[in-house]
């Protein structure tokens, strides 16, 4: 994991050109991302170093998956707050709105459009609305295992 001297370092690394991130207070930890491509699909694990306020679009078409750690009470995914076993889910071309209230470890995937089989129903606009979902224990488990095996194999 690279770990990052500031707040604006950790900022830029996360590479969105319209990224707008505030932070919310004093740094508490360093901030710290691991980013790898795999295949094509860009896989990330994060610690965010203390409270802050996160804005981006995703600029091209697919999906983005964002699990975190320990986020019950401490983070919310546009206005809805992450329960235990939270994912938000952002279709391409969509905005994102996060806040932390305290350091907060994540992992995120983008699966493009062309790697997905989906529907022209299922990619319209309506459709493209980011959300925070929870996920049944046993597929939220097999999902978080997936990633962390991705990441470890990297």
């Amino acid at each position: 994991m690279q770990l990052f001297e500031s707040f604006e370092q950790y900022a830029s690394a996360l590479g969105h050109t319209d990224l707008r991130m505030l932070p919310l207070g004093r740094d508490r930890a360093r901030w710290g991302m691991f980013s790898v491509d795999v295949d094509g699909i860009p896989v990330r694990m994060a610690r965010d170093g203390g409270p802050c306020l996160f804005e981006a679009s995703i600029a091209a078409d697919g999906l983005a998956l964002m699990l975190c750690f320990d986020a019950v009470g401490k983070v919310c995914g546009t206005g809805t707050p992450f329960g235990p076993r939270s994912v938000m889910v952002a279709p391409g071309r969509t905005a994102i709105q996060s806040t932390s209230l305290d350091v907060v470890s994540w992992m995120s995937v983008f699966i493009p459009a062309s790697r997905l089989r989906m529907d022209s129903e299922s990619r319209s606009a309506s459709q493209r609305v980011c959300r925070v979902v929870e996920v049944p224990s046993s597929d939220y488990s097999a999902l978080q295992s997936v990633l962390c095996r991705v990441i470890a194999a990297a």
